[in-house]
């Protein structure tokens, strides 16, 4: 697989200055670092993963797995969404879709494979009534923290790729610190709600600014319901660990930066007045407040509900990714590459 979607490890190019900053301060600082590996091929340096590669060399389905599918007979439905799995509660003979339209059609098909994200896939099985009181809730999340960084010198941290290292000192404690795509609409967005001359003075500076994530592994679990109108509600329980664990790995981060030659780091979630924190004869700034919701955001969801008792015909995997349901109906479950960031976790439906 990995040489099929032409796997690499991802070098410091054409820019990314953030990522050599990055692996410079954990080199002084003496913690571990690495390249980070990345599904691309003849990567261009634009700086656009994250939100559509323009140069085609990422390696996303629809370059990859969607072409080689056509290639072997498969008809591929853009803009058509799985509603309902239809099935007669022992075996699972199709889906209900809506085309762009807003047409509804019916795909009858001898097996349907769920493959529709760790928030899709238990929507989809409680608008199916398959299993419904079980999906969605062993959910689940890596959490990410975004801090920004001033360094004296220009960082240019738009140009190159989405990052090139990853500091991985603290990976058995779930804690992983790597640069992220950042533009001056990113930005602004990372700005919202402090004052408008902040949000000036940093963006006046964009050059000097670079914008890193530290994702956190966190013991509390999230569940996902899905609501009349095609909409999801998503809770997550975080626990007094959690709240330990996001201090910390702010606190790790902030002597990272500092490390790197940061002079000033701007935390995403405002704080009444003291939204920027500055280095200050070498005293790290204080973790998190209390109100941590408004500045974190979710990454690498991956689901560990399986339903209830097993039905016949339904392939097993490995635990606790068993998943139980009608015959014909299968789910499928991709192991991460470590334990701190998960990447295949996905469960969705394929008509």
């Amino acid at each position: 697989m990995t040489t099929r979607l032409g796997v690499i490890t991802q070098r410091h190019g054409e820019g990314n200055r953030d990522s050599q900053l990055l692996a410079a301060g954990a080199e002084r600082l003496s913690w571990g670092w690495q390249h980070a590996d990345r599904a691309v091929r003849d990567c261009l340096h634009r700086n656009r993963c994250t939100t559509g590669c323009t140069s085609g060399a990422k390696q996303s389905m629809a370059v990859s797995y969607l072409p080689q599918a056509e290639a072997l007979g498969a008809e591929i439905r853009p803009d058509t969404r799985v509603v309902r799995v239809l099935h007669d509660g022992r075996t699972a003979h199709g889906v209900l879709a809506v085309g762009p339209d807003g047409a509804r059609t019916v795909y009858r098909a001898r097996a349907v494979f769920l493959a529709a994200g760790p928030l899709g896939t238990p929507a989809l099985l409680q608008r199916s009534r398959i299993q419904h009181r079980a999906a969605g809730r062993r959910l689940s999340l890596h959490v990410n923290l975004r801090t920004i960084a001033r360094f004296p010198e220009e960082v240019h941290a738009g140009r190159g790729t989405i990052f090139t290292a990853q500091v991985k000192e603290f990976g058995d404690q779930g804690v992983l610190i790597m640069p992220a795509n950042v533009s001056r609409g990113s930005l602004a967005a990372a700005l919202a709600g402090r004052p408008a001359p902040d949000t000036r003075r940093l963006l006046a500076d964009f050059d000097h600014l670079g914008v890193f994530t530290t994702q956190v592994r966190l013991h509390g679990t999230a569940a996902v319901r899905a609501v009349p109108g095609g909409g999801l509600l998503l809770r997550h329980a975080m626990t007094a660990v959690d709240h330990s664990a996001l201090r910390d790995a702010f606190r790790k981060s902030a002597e990272l930066l500092f490390s790197a030659g940061a002079t000033e780091l701007t935390r995403r979630w405002p704080r009444p007045r003291a939204a920027l924190a500055r280095r200050r004869r070498g005293v790290l700034p204080p973790g998190p407040p209390a109100g941590l919701g408004t500045g974190l955001g979710a990454r690498h969801g991956f689901g560990r509900d399986g339903g209830g008792r097993p039905r016949r015909g339904v392939r097993r995997r490995r635990p606790p990714a068993r998943f139980r349901g009608p015959a014909g109906l299968r789910r499928q479950c991709a192991p991460g590459r470590d334990g701190n960031q998960p990447t295949g976790h996905d469960h969705g439906v394929r008509p």
